[in-house]
């Protein structure tokens, strides 16, 4: 088979480097590639929104560690706000190869990792692989755009066995499939490519379909054969950990787990899932240490919430239950100052405080005072009710902004109508 030809000139490069010195070198490499269209940035928040309003054909992301807003953290939310279109291609570049860096940039899916700093070559290596593979791609990645996902499939197949890219392709197919729920079709697609190849990423989808089909006994054995050939393979501790709970072994499932956090501690889902199920095992001090992770994490990070707060006040009401009563004094007061930190982190929240009442009318429900329990709770749902009229009141009041915008816009000027796309979105931002 002729090796397909590749073109730089056509292609659109967002490149996102902090690095002056860098960037610039990079840009060098990229002209002596033939790419003729791109567009340097340094790393910051406005990147998202340019990813968000302009199609690239290849992003290059640089991580620096010592960076305000890390690589990293763009990589996360790009993924989080489900701004990686498929027909653009990712290419993480990182000046720190740690394993807790790689590992946690994997969790975000980028299309190739490249560790800074690198030749010309194998820059060529990884975006000639990008290229190649979005050109065979090219009519699945646009239907996954559009939400098409039935044709995705029918495009799958129009992709010849002898395609260098058949086996990805595959697997592509067999994910297909699954988000379609269909996952006897893929787990069978899936089995087959995999006693060829024995790819890893092809293992956990095999996993992901035998779980969808409530075979979590087939799942863990297949997660830990994975994992014995593959230590590092993340994922596959945070599916086995699943599986184990699908089979109502929570123990192995809280020790799969912590594993998974040991060896990539970075990712607040991750924490999260090990707190929740460490509290249910009654291991209130693991459950603990994996909220107050979320919490440091979160003060940079898409995943920043009230959750962590809240979970970590609920293991002090769990651990006033079998207190002395001194000790419990000093959970309670603990308890206190955990939601008002939250609070004070989240001061425009008003779901937070509805939920601060009610975890507050439990404390005071397993200490015996009954009266204190239901006032806090009657006043939690006259908060909640009070927060849904005030929806449903912001609802018509945007639609009727959108309705009057829309009469507006039509009797603008191109540049009058720009200035007010301009200011409906300062309103909704507000």
């Amino acid at each position: 088979m002729n090796p397909r030809r590749i073109t730089y000139s056509d292609k659109h490069v967002l490149l996102i480097e902090s690095s002056g010195n860098m960037r610039a070198t990079i840009v060098q490499m990229l002209r002596q590639l033939g790419v003729v269209n791109i567009k340097p940035v340094t790393v910051s928040e406005r990147v998202l929104e340019l990813i968000q309003q302009e199609n690239f054909d290849i992003i290059l992301l640089g991580h620096n560690a010592s960076d305000k807003i890390t690589g990293i953290q763009l990589l996360e939310e790009a993924r989080y706000r489900n701004f990686m279109r498929p027909t653009s291609g990712w290419i993480f570049m990182t000046s720190d190869s740690s394993q807790q860096v790689i590992l946690h940039a994997i969790d975000s899916n980028p299309d190739y990792l490249l560790t800074k700093p690198f030749t010309v070559e194998e820059l060529k290596n990884r975006i000639d692989a990008l290229i190649v593979r979005k050109q065979v791609l090219l009519h699945v990645d646009q239907a996954v755009e559009q939400g098409d996902l039935e044709a995705a499939v029918q495009a799958c197949d129009a992709i010849s066995v002898i395609d260098p890219s058949y086996d990805f392709t595959q697997r592509y197919k067999g994910r297909l499939l699954l988000s379609l729920n269909k996952a006897s079709e893929a787990l069978a697609i899936l089995q087959e490519r995999f006693w060829q190849t024995a790819d890893k990423d092809t293992g956990l989808l095999i996993a992901q379909a035998l779980l969808a089909l409530k075979q979590p006994e087939e799942a863990i054995q297949q997660l830990q054969e994975l994992i014995e050939s593959h230590p590092l393979l993340v994922p596959a501790l945070d599916l086995l950990a699943q599986a184990y709970e699908m089979h109502g072994d929570m123990e192995l499932a809280r020790d799969a787990l912590q594993e998974a956090s040991r060896k990539s501690p970075l990712g607040i889902p991750r924490q999260m899932e090990l707190g929740r199920i460490a509290t249910q095992t009654k291991a209130l001090g693991l459950a603990e240490g994996a909220y107050k992770r979320s919490i440091v994490l979160g003060r940079s990070s898409c995943y920043r919430s009230p959750e962590p707060y809240l979970r970590l006040a609920n293991i002090r009401r769990l651990e006033m239950q079998d207190a002395s009563e001194e000790r419990r004094i000093e959970l309670h007061n603990d308890l206190d100052a955990i939601l008002n930190h939250a609070e004070f982190s989240f001061p425009k929240d008003e779901q937070l405080r509805v939920k601060m009442l009610l975890v507050k009318s439990q404390v005071y429900a397993d200490l015996g005072k009954q009266v204190k329990s239901d006032g806090l709770r009657r006043e939690a749902e006259k908060r909640n009710a009070q927060l849904s009229a005030l929806s449903i009141y912001s609802a018509k009041h945007w639609y009727c902004l959108a309705t009057r915008y829309r009469c507006w816009r039509t009797q603008l000027s191109r540049h009058k109508r720009k200035r007010a796309c301009l200011m409906m979105k300062h309103l909704v931002i507000k």
